[in-house]
């Protein structure tokens, strides 16, 4: 009888290629693919590339996919992915495959659509694990490239994703100066600016550095008015008296009834008095207007939270 209390030292085994490596690299190398997608070039919108996979891989990854490939309404041939570059698609392949964050492309790091697209197409394909890997990229790039915080900020809302949102915001809280003289501020929507601007705390010099922003965003938003509810609500949260009342004066972001107003919480007629002669009502503005921020304490500087 063999003695079971002999303690059995276990074979080695020579380490094989795991499921996922195999499959990963079949992938890489196009073989005994069952599905086809058709993308457009990142780089060039009239090129159409091809990318193959399995579906195996793909239906276990996302229902979404299940569907397409497997479902009654199953497309046959080459399936047109017309919102998603090629080169943003095959990453989010590659990490379904690989069942883990891969590194993204160098020659694409610097391309802020590149990523979102990797984003949107993971989202709209619910693959869910995949997200889990693609968040930490982006928690990443926004350190790096805090201006992206305005596009990834909308995506998040957009759906409703609470890490995102929150990056974004730490974003425009820290790295606010950056943010504000970004092309990108131009582009985002009125409802995020008096997100930013509503903030506690922002690092910026003063709160002139706002009305600047604000000015710009404007000018190159012909169709975004001073009447605009989000952008009234923007100005709410600037706080106008630590400006100067040259500044005050000068601006092009408040209305003369609203330069009246605060002009007139200096405490002083002199200012008041010029901006009478335009005519305008300081009763009637008093009650048909919202009132603007009087407070007179600069506001703190922003760190990036932990």
């Amino acid at each position: 009888m063999p003695n079971l209390d002999k303690e059995v030292k276990p074979k080695t085994v020579a380490s094989t290629p795991s499921m996922h490596t195999n499959l990963g690299q079949s992938f890489l190398d196009q073989e005994n693919v069952d599905c086809e997608f058709i993308c457009r070039d990142l780089l060039n919108n009239n090129v159409k590339r091809t990318i193959g996979a399995h579906k195996v891989v793909l239906c276990a990854a996302s229902p979404v996919f299940r569907a397409m490939l497997l479902g009654p309404l199953k497309e046959k041939g080459p399936v047109t992915i017309s919102d998603v570059s090629y080169q943003a698609f095959k990453w989010l392949l590659w990490i379904i495959y690989r069942q883990k964050i891969v590194p993204m492309p160098t020659q694409y790091e610097h391309i802020s659509f590149y990523g979102r697209d990797i984003y949107i197409a993971a989202q709209k394909y619910d693959c869910q694990k995949a997200l889990v890997d693609i968040r930490q990229v982006i928690v990443g790039r926004l350190r790096d490239f805090p201006s992206e915080a305005c596009v990834w900020f909308t995506l998040s809302e957009m759906f409703d994703d609470p890490l995102i949102r929150f990056s974004a915001l730490n974003a425009f809280v820290s790295k606010t100066d950056e943010i504000l003289i970004s092309s990108d501020f131009r582009n985002i929507l009125p409802s995020t600016i008096a997100i930013i601007f509503k903030q506690e705390q922002l690092n910026i010099k003063n709160e002139f550095d706002l009305v600047k922003a604000l000015e710009s965003y404007l000018r190159h938003n012909s169709s975004v008015t001073l009447e605009n509810e989000h952008i009234i609500e923007a100005k709410r949260h600037i706080r106008f008296l630590t400006l100067t009342k040259k500044q005050i004066r000068d601006t092009t972001v408040l209305t003369p009834q609203e330069k009246i107003e605060i002009l007139y919480c200096y405490d002083t007629n002199e200012e008041v008095s010029v901006m009478k002669t335009l005519e305008m009502s300081f009763d009637k503005m008093m009650r048909d207007k919202p009132r603007p921020n009087i407070r007179r304490t600069p506001r703190k500087r922003g760190k990036q939270s932990k």
